[in-house]
């Protein structure tokens, strides 16, 4: 049975969305789970639910790193931190892989100092999963790098590659880069020096993408750098909601459960790292978190990581 480490403090509807989540998932996924945080406050938000009934556990980490926190510092600081637990339990075997909707930077910094980067990466990149028109569109990187030189995007290549391999089963997957044109002398320097690299690569590099053709599956893995896929990833979550909200006719509250809805995917996946890492909104819900859980257990299921190192290991 595989154990998934759950971050109960992380969100910013911790403990209640992340407890929930671990309740439904270790009842319906065949799943240990040990959830990462305050048995005081987990407890009290568990409803009445008899955890000890599923395999459930926690593992008591009292400190917590918030949003506003500096991230490195707050990996070397606070070593009883639901974080940097979970990176160690991960680094140690205690689990096979993390969930946590807490601190972005602090969970790339955690996963890179504890875990470490697999050989021949240069840095680790977050892949983000959209609902394309003819099925899911991965997009790297969505945060973990928000200054990334032109190697760091071929390296994001790389892994997009070897990822949409292993998680979609596609021998030949479609790598295109993110532009504002179609032509491969548009856009910045870095753009075009990273056109001229992945040319070069043993990849099925399919040219640039412009944003309005991301749905469209004119890729399956499209790169671009943190800062920019980041603002595309949230932009087409908010254009989501709002197509939802429309749906509805009303104004009420929002219920994410349009096409476009960032719970379906529940979270992004850190790529570059030795370890499986699935990142979540820092809003998620019960549902994002269970989502997220399933597709952590996944990647587990399709050994993720020894596709990487196997990957990395041959074009080495």
């Amino acid at each position: 049975m595989i154990t998934i480490g759950v971050d109960a403090l992380g969100g910013e509807k911790a403990p209640l969305a992340p407890v929930e989540a671990t309740y439904i998932a270790s009842s319906h996924l065949n799943l240990r789970i040990k959830l990462f945080g305050s048995s005081e406050g987990i407890l009290r938000v568990s409803r009445n639910r008899n955890l000890e009934e599923l395999p459930i556990t926690i593992v008591e980490s009292p400190e917590v790193i918030s949003m506003d926190d500096p991230p490195t510092l707050s990996i070397r600081e606070r070593r009883n931190s639901s974080i940097y637990r979970l990176c160690q339990a991960l680094k140690e075997g205690e689990i096979e892989a993390i969930v946590s909707a807490g601190n972005t930077g602090a969970m790339v910094a955690g996963s890179v100092m504890i875990l470490g980067k697999l050989k021949g990466i240069r840095r680790p990149g977050l892949l983000g999963i959209l609902p394309g028109i003819k099925g899911p569109v991965g997009i790297i990187d969505v945060g973990a790098c928000v200054d990334s030189r032109p190697l760091d995007l071929v390296g994001f290549a790389l892994m997009g590659d070897l990822f949409w391999k292993t998680y979609r089963g596609n021998p030949n997957p479609r790598i295109g880069l993110l532009n504002i044109g179609e032509e491969k002398n548009k856009g910045s320097r870095v753009a075009k020096e990273v056109h001229s690299l992945l040319e070069r690569e043993k990849l099925n590099f399919v040219g640039n993408v412009e944003g309005n053709e991301i749905l469209l599956n004119k890729a399956d893995v499209i790169i671009t750098d943190g800062f920019v896929g980041n603002i595309v990833l949230k932009a087409l979550e908010g254009m989501g909601e709002i197509i939802s909200l429309r749906e509805r006719g009303d104004e009420g509250d929002l219920l994410f459960g349009g096409p476009l809805s960032w719970e379906e995917y529940g979270g992004a996946v850190l790529l570059g790292v030795d370890g499986v890492v699935v990142i979540c909104h820092g809003r998620s819900t019960p549902k994002a978190i269970f989502r997220a859980i399933s597709f952590a257990k996944e990647l587990v299921e399709k050994a993720l990581i020894n596709s990487l190192k196997d990957g990395f290991r041959i074009s080495n």
